[in-house]
């Protein structure tokens, strides 16, 4: 028993366990064109992590998504002035978001002890600012959840990282 069947048409040789299913040079055609397709397609070529940053926070290319839409324009205005203002109000007034951060925190310690039930509504809070929804996978981590938002968001969150250290700065 011959272990390869001859193509005539090609000069190539099949393995034997296609025979049955190539009885003829047409489907003998067929099978290497399908084959030289197969292995001459280039393999995706795989970014290292920092390609994939570099790619992702290219100022051309971000530059480029920011001209298609005039909106995420004026959001990122929006979220720059909200981070400015921010910024500045903590600088003058770090004493008071001192106090107001101790009282968030007793909120919370009597939520713990179920004196006190706070809901927050945090869908209805992303779309009032026009954020887009990060779904949550089970069993993610906090950060692992946090920084797809970010990724999701990269405009809204550079704009406000800006506009929050110039409001430090200035004040």
């Amino acid at each position: 028993m011959l272990p390869f069947l001859l193509c005539t048409r090609l000069e190539n040789l099949l393995p034997i366990e296609t025979v049955h299913n190539y009885t003829n040079d047409k489907d003998c055609q067929n099978y290497m064109y399908r084959r030289d397709r197969m292995n001459n397609q280039a393999a995706p070529v795989q970014l290292s992590l920092l390609e994939k940053i570099k790619q992702h926070l290219n100022p051309g290319v971000m530059w480029e998504k920011v001209k298609e839409s005039k909106a995420l324009i004026v959001d990122m205005i929006l979220f720059f002035g909200l981070g400015l203002l921010i910024g500045y109000m903590l600088k003058k007034y770090g004493q008071y978001f001192v106090m107001f951060l101790l009282f968030i925190a007793s909120l919370i310690v009597l939520q713990q002890l179920n004196v006190v039930q706070v809901g927050i509504n945090w869908a209805a809070i992303q779309d009032f600012f026009g954020i887009q929804h990060t779904p949550i996978p089970q069993g993610s981590t906090m950060l692992t959840v946090y920084w797809e938002w970010v990724k999701l968001n990269i405009a809204i969150v550079l704009s406000f990282s800006i506009g929050f250290l110039v409001g430090l700065r200035v004040a």
